[in-house]
């Protein structure tokens, strides 16, 4: 979780005024944590209210992300990323999961890229997700 709240106060002091951030954390449910924000001062407040709990569901965590968007945002460039050890305990089957990310990625032009963090990360969970919505993977 140290290394997941070092990134996200890093990304809130490096991006610029024009640059929208929010923020879902997902345990065994989604919460939104920080609504779409311009100052990265609020993300960096926010990194500090991250905790480790109980399961993962990185696959309700992407999607309550992809609700946060409005749809038809015109040409604005909008992307989740999801910074996870891919250890998920989703509901659904894995090719459940990718099938409605690459749905709702496709619907509303959204990609998604995913940052692998801690130790026994699930490579290839993280970058099937990623893959299914046009993005890239990094470990």
């Amino acid at each position: 979780i140290e290394d997941l709240k070092a990134a996200v106060r890093k990304l809130g002091e490096t991006a610029s005024g024009d640059v929208s951030l929010a923020g879902v954390t997902f345990t065994s449910s989604p919460s939104v944590l920080l609504g779409f924000t311009r100052d990265g001062e609020q993300a960096v407040a926010a990194a500090g209210q991250m905790s480790a709990g109980g399961g993962t569901n990185v696959y309700q965590g992407v999607m309550t992300s992809f609700d946060q968007f409005l749809s038809g945002a015109g040409n604005s460039m909008d992307y989740i990323v999801v910074l996870s050890d891919g250890q998920s305990a989703d509901p659904k089957s894995y090719e459940e999961v990718l099938a409605e990310i690459s749905a709702a990625s496709a619907a509303k032009g959204i990609s998604v890229y995913t940052l692998g963090l801690g130790d026994g990360v699930d490579a290839n969970y993280l970058e099937a997700i990623a893959n299914a919505a046009g993005g890239p993977t990094l470990m």
